[in-house]
Formats: C-alpha cells, sequence, structure tokens
C-alpha cells in the first residue's frame, strides 16, 4: 500500500506540482506530477525533482520509481518561460545527478510514456512559425513573401505531417490517469512587458543587421540573421523585409538571411527540448526539426531553379 513519503530536507518540504509516495512492500516510489491539465514542470519543481530523485536513489527501500501524472495529459514539458528567464548556470545544471528509472507494469504506463505526445506538441508549435514568417514578410514586401513561399509550404507542411504521426503513436499508449489538481495560470503573452522586450529586440535587430550590411555586404547581414535566429526570427524577418522593400539588401540575400534565421531557430529548440524534457522527448523534436530543416532547403532549391 503507498502512503505519502516523507522527506527531511527542508526544501522538499512543500513539493511544486507534484507529490511523492512510497510502497515498502513492493519497493517501489512514484513521483506523481500534479498540475492539470497540463502538468507543466517550472523551474522551482526541476530543482525540487532533482533532490528528490538523489533522495530515493539513496533510500535502500527504494529499488523502483515510477513517474506519473494527474489528469489527462501525463506532461506538455518545462515552463519555457521559465527556463528562458534561468541564469546559464541554472541551466547548465538542470540534468546534473538526475537518473530516472521506469517501470512498466500491467494497466499501467511509467516513466516518460507520453513523449510522442509532447514531441507532438512542439513540433506543431515550431511549424506556427513558418506561416508566421510569411505573413509578417508579406505585410511589408509581397514581392519577398512571393519568393518565400515554396520553402515555407514546404516545412510547414513537413511540420504538420510528423505532429500528426507523433500524436498517433502517442494515442496507442495505454495510460492509468487520475484525477483533480491544480492548474497552472498562463501569462498573457501580449502583455506590455512582452510588447516591450520585443521592440527592444527588433530596434537591436535592425541596427545590427543594417550596420552588418553597410559594413560586410550580404555576409554581414547572413551573420546577423544567424545571431539573430538564436533570440527572434519574427524581428529578423521583419528588419530583412524592411531593407528588401527600401532596396537595401537583394531579394536572394534577404531569403537566405530570413531562412537562415528559421533554420537557426529550429534548431535550438530541439536542444532546449533535450534540456528541459529529456532524450525521449528532446529527441523525437530533434527529428521533427531537421525534417523540417529539410524541406526547408529543397523548397528553397526548387524555388531558385523555379526563379
Amino acid at each position: 500500500m503507498s502512503v505519502a513519503y516523507t522527506f527531511e530536507d527542508h526544501r522538499l518540504a512543500k513539493p511544486d506540482g507534484f507529490q511523492v509516495e512510497i510502497d515498502e512492500t513492493h519497493e517501489r516510489a512514484d513521483i506523481i506530477l500534479n498540475r492539470p491539465p497540463y502538468n507543466i514542470v517550472s523551474m522551482p519543481q526541476r530543482d525540487q525533482l532533482r533532490l528528490v530523485f538523489e533522495t530515493l536513489d539513496e533510500d535502500a527501500r527504494v529499488r523502483i520509481i515510477v513517474v506519473r501524472s494527474v489528469g489527462e495529459h501525463f506532461s506538455s514539458g518545462g515552463n519555457i518561460g521559465g527556463f528562458m528567464e534561468a541564469s546559464p548556470e541554472t541551466v547548465s545544471k538542470l540534468g546534473a545527478g538526475v537518473s530516472v528509472v521506469v517501470e512498466k507494469g500491467a494497466g499501467e504506463s511509467a516513466g516518460f510514456t507520453d513523449s510522442d505526445y509532447t514531441s507532438a506538441g512542439a513540433t506543431i508549435a515550431s511549424a506556427i512559425m513558418w506561416p508566421r514568417i510569411f505573413l509578417i514578410v508579406g505585410a511589408v514586401d509581397p514581392e519577398l513573401a512571393q519568393r518565400l513561399i515554396i520553402p515555407l509550404a514546404a516545412s510547414t507542411i513537413v511540420a504538420i505531417a510528423g505532429a500528426l504521426w507523433l500524436a498517433n503513436r502517442g494515442r496507442k499508449e495505454e495510460k492509468t490517469l487520475a484525477e483533480g489538481g491544480e492548474k497552472m495560470k498562463a501569462t498573457n503573452p501580449l502583455d506590455l512587458g512582452t510588447a516591450l522586450r520585443f521592440g527592444l529586440i527588433l530596434t537591436a535587430i535592425m541596427v545590427a543587421a543594417r550596420a552588418a550590411s553597410a559594413w560586410a555586404g550580404a555576409s554581414g547581414l547572413l551573420l546577423v540573421a544567424g545571431i539573430s535566429g538564436l533570440v527572434d526570427v519574427d524581428a529578423i524577418s521583419l528588419s530583412v523585409a524592411t531593407m528588401s522593400i527600401h532596396r537595401l539588401a537583394a531579394p536572394s540575400v534577404a531569403v537566405g538571411a530570413i531562412l537562415l534565421a528559421a533554420v537557426v531557430n529550429t534548431l535550438l529548440k530541439p536542444a532546449m527540448a533535450l534540456v528541459i524534457g529529456g532524450a525521449p522527448m528532446g529527441l523525437r523534436f530533434l527529428a521533427s526539426s531537421l525534417a523540417m530543416i529539410a524541406a526547408c532547403g529543397a523548397g528553397w532549391l526548387l524555388a531558385m531553379h523555379l526563379a
């Protein structure tokens, strides 16, 4: 029979979004994510989970650690907002000392068995970037948007297909689910702080892009685009489209800069997923991301051939 696990460490006095139970008869401990509907993992929760794994690993009563969840979904992964606000030192230590042992018992899927679902969600979220680029560029320079439509459409189609395939795989997993729990409050992405941050990023990228283009020509603009892809694709897309409409960048260079930023950003996301969500989710998302990039490259070559 499972009972609540008692921790001596004061840092685990109030678990953030989870609970821990122990069944000494079966030498099993359960870590139960409890923040429905999506059981998002916060940064403080990650720190606490690390301590939990370390404690259970040293407990002679525990031979099996099962990670499961409350609610309809296992977990959508980490809170990206908290991850972005964390210091590099904190991020580098996220996976330190954590070793997960998964048991799959009769009628129950334990551990990170919803990796297909979370990967599908991450892929479909990433897919939105490609048509968004088209809309942003099209609003400023419709002619440039037409040059981008084939690679952007190809990437979007491949991303949606990959997300559907992953979701279908995830549906085949049998799950034992519980009800109840506390919902996590979502922040407003359109608040003033977010708008001001985007404005600052956009201004910095526009200045850098024009300066690099004037100083080093096409290679300078491509360099800025690649670096900007690590931060924000929308800002560099808008900046390059503005330069294109004013004939400050050749159309072919503008297309290359925007696609380069999109490719860099697409590679960054699965890298973050590997850190936040672990290998099962991260590697699946990496595969779908590489497929998007391949489709983008093929579409770009086709567009050049048809031009």
